[in-house]
């Protein structure tokens, strides 16, 4: 993608189940459910993967708008809603 156009938006975070979160050490760090890593290709789309937070690698491609809605957290909040509301192809790893 990079390489292709040379312009590339990547933001990453945490997804927590509801309810309540597993925690781990002595200061009970919550361990999110999921972790996500959203992309944004001027002039191409934006999508997201949404992957289990365990040793599996086991992850989906995402539209932004699914994101959001899973989250609360909009990585991109500038883009257009037709934007978001479609996931762009993306590799699963």
């Amino acid at each position: 993608m990079l390489v292709t156009h040379g312009e590339l938006y990547v933001v990453t975070g945490p997804a927590f189940d509801s309810g309540t979160a597993a925690t781990i050490g002595t200061d009970k760090v919550a361990v999110p459910a999921y972790v996500w890593k959203a992309i944004y290709e001027p002039g191409v789309g934006a999508g997201a993967y949404l992957c289990v937070n365990d040793s599996s690698i086991n992850c989906d491609v995402v539209s932004i708008n699914d994101l959001v809605m899973m989250t609360n957290v909009d990585p991109f909040p500038s883009l257009s809603a037709s934007v978001k509301s479609q996931a762009i192809a993306l590799v699963l790893p």
